[in-house]
């Protein structure tokens, strides 16, 4: 098995550029072999994509996956200051701008099986290569309008590159749970909405704040049942989304 590189060597200057043609190549070329690459991105700030993309890393890595995550939000950096305790595993974690993605991927997708992909809300227009090998854009959004109207920046490029999409409901509580489906008729034009909704629980901050998943409490935990529901419907659809890709599962 070949060796997950460390979290420095994406920024290291010995790597070149490649072209984005040929770094596009040589990233389909793995994501055949069967390398995942999910990107979490929504033009409205503060919607839960690093949430979304950490605990999706630690289910990743609890299924023994080699998981890399790439924060492109370079001005929040959410993710990049996850406080991991040292010697507890978990993925790889490094900052990069959106425009440099695809050059720096390419040098180390092999050495992963999953991929993720934190992006800024303001980097639709610099997203389009990105999307454009990605298995699946998701989307997390609050079940707002104001939150829900932001989600074409990003859906309407992934619908030009082809690319499936996932909108996913973040920080439901217990008063807007039953307003959901009428959201997702309102804005059924972004569907698919997944069917489970990230809940609004104290145990999502409270896993982030001591650098864990809410997949790693030991005990039953409202946040940890949520998740597990909200991992497992996510897989499928990626799984879907790559057979129907012709990729590899």
């Amino acid at each position: 098995m070949r060796r997950p590189l460390l979290s420095g060597s994406l920024s290291d200057p010995s790597f070149s550029a490649v072209g984005a043609t040929r770094a596009t190549d040589t990233i389909n070329v793995e994501r055949r072999r069967g390398a995942i690459i999910a990107v979490v991105a929504n033009g409205k700030g503060g919607c839960g994509k690093s949430t979304l993309v950490l605990n999706m890393a630690i289910g990743y890595g609890q299924r023994k996956q080699r998981v890399l995550i790439i924060d492109a939000d370079i001005e929040q950096k959410t993710a990049s200051k996850w406080p991991r305790p040292a010697g507890l595993a978990g993925p790889v974690v490094v900052a990069s701008p959106t425009v440099e993605i695809l050059d720096r991927l390419a040098a180390v997708i092999g050495h992963y099986d999953i991929v993720l992909i934190d992006l800024a809300g303001r980097d639709d227009r610099a997203a389009a290569p990105v999307l454009a090998v990605a298995d699946i854009l998701i989307s997390p959004a609050k079940p707002s309008h104001q939150d829900l109207s932001e989600l074409d920046r990003f859906i309407r490029v992934a619908k030009a590159k082809a690319t499936p999409h996932l909108v996913v409901f973040n920080e439901a509580t217990r008063e807007t749970t039953g307003e959901l489906s009428q959201l997702v008729q309102e804005f059924s034009q972004f569907k698919p909405f997944l069917p489970t909704a990230m809940q609004q629980l104290a145990g999502y901050r409270r896993a982030y704040a001591y650098g864990r998943s809410v997949l790693e409490y030991k005990q039953a935990h409202p946040a940890k049942e949520n998740f597990c529901r909200v991992f497992r419907q996510i897989e499928a659809a990626i799984s879907q989304a790559r057979a129907n890709a012709g990729m590899a599962q």
